[in-house]
């Protein structure tokens, strides 16, 4: 017999104390917390409870964008296709200018900040287009706002693109204690000064780990590498040194990366992210990061290609840059109120 001692919720899933020993459970699954459980037959969702709902479930949101108040105008998507003609670094892209909404499959992410959140199933078959200083710049607020504009419901849920915390939190080990031996810094968190080839993004002055300018301005550097509040274009030159901190890592990825890998060797998030019975094909994430090489600083955009972690480089401090076009993720925060009904076989219907 054992005795549960405690549970507590963490971050990422649970802290269960079992004849007192700590055991960390991240994969979510039929736990509740005593007098926290609702007895109604279509329950919301809080922290402390996960009402049968597993990672990895499908969920029909599908049925809610069919019919939402946040239906697809000609002027929403007018506004979205000259944002990406404006700001992307592509003012001509086939890819960007055929953006639409597609039909996709969701599944169950997680459970952050008390809301239940979705994931598409596999990357959209259509891709956005980004490229040089401008894909930096502006890569997570276009990728954001694409996924918001095609995939919220103004009453279920808002969208926004799959980042690289989403992956980084469910990892099973330290991903800054990576070497990177084709990086002149090694380690993440390394930091290069550069004397000439002096150009960088503008939105990478107001990054956390720019120091681009001087140590009393670099104080007010708040952006994290997913976040993006405004557009923003164009490059600036350092005056005479451009410090870059290094916030890349990537690797090839196996199950056992993963922190819910459980007895038989399988992982939902490893499924979710990286390989559904195959590689899914490259997706972006909105996520940039920066890589100290031994003569520039080189700028990217995250990015899962088939089977791992990556990046796609976008422009370098020797004001030269380039691009490619790639599928998304969208990921639907459902909102507090959110009630559902049905099971982990059959999936999960949003009650309206």
């Amino acid at each position: 017999d054992l005795t549960v001692n405690t549970i507590n919720t963490i971050e990422d899933g649970w802290e269960i104390g079992i004849d007192n020993k700590t055991y960390i459970l991240t994969n979510m699954g039929n736990i509740t917390v005593e007098n926290n459980w609702q007895e109604n037959e279509n329950k919301t969702f809080s922290r402390e409870e996960t009402n049968g709902v597993q990672v990895g479930d499908i969920v029909h949101y599908e049925t809610i964008l069919a019919k939402t108040e946040n239906a697809l105008t000609n002027s929403k998507l007018t506004e979205l296709k000259t944002d990406l003609n404006n700001y992307s670094g592509y003012n001509s892209s086939s890819d960007n200018a055929g953006i639409d909404r597609e039909n996709l499959t969701w599944r169950v992410l997680d459970i952050k900040d008390g809301k239940l959140r979705l994931i598409s199933s596999e990357p959209t078959t259509q891709k956005i287009a980004l490229q040089h200083y401008n894909g930096y710049n502006n890569g997570v607020y276009l990728l954001d706002k694409v996924c918001d504009t095609l995939y919220s419901a103004n009453e279920v849920g808002r969208a926004q693109n799959l980042k690289i915390e989403d992956i980084e939190e469910r990892l099973s080990y330290n991903y800054r204690n990576f070497e990177n031996s084709n990086v002149d810094t090694g380690k993440y968190g390394g930091v290069k000064e550069y004397t000439s080839n002096l150009y960088y993004p503008n939105i990478y002055s107001k990054e956390i780990g720019c120091k681009a300018v001087s140590d009393e301005e670099n104080k007010n550097n708040t952006l994290g590498l997913s976040e993006q509040k405004n557009l923003i274009t164009g490059n600036s030159v350092a005056t005479d040194r451009l410090k870059t901190t290094q916030t890349f890592w990537s690797k090839e990825m196996e199950k056992s990366d993963f922190k819910d890998l459980d007895s038989n060797s399988n992982s939902k998030y490893y499924t979710l992210f990286i390989n559904n019975g195959s590689n899914y094909s490259s997706y972006w994430l909105s996520s940039r990061c920066v890589v100290c090489s031994p003569d520039y600083a080189e700028f990217y955009m995250r990015l899962v290609e088939p089977g791992k972690i990556f990046v796609c480089y976008m422009c370098y401090s020797g004001n030269y840059g380039t691009g490619n076009s790639y599928a998304f993720r969208p990921v639907v925060s459902l909102n507090y109120d959110v009630k559902l009904s049905g099971n982990s076989t059959d999936g999960w219907t949003i009650v309206e």
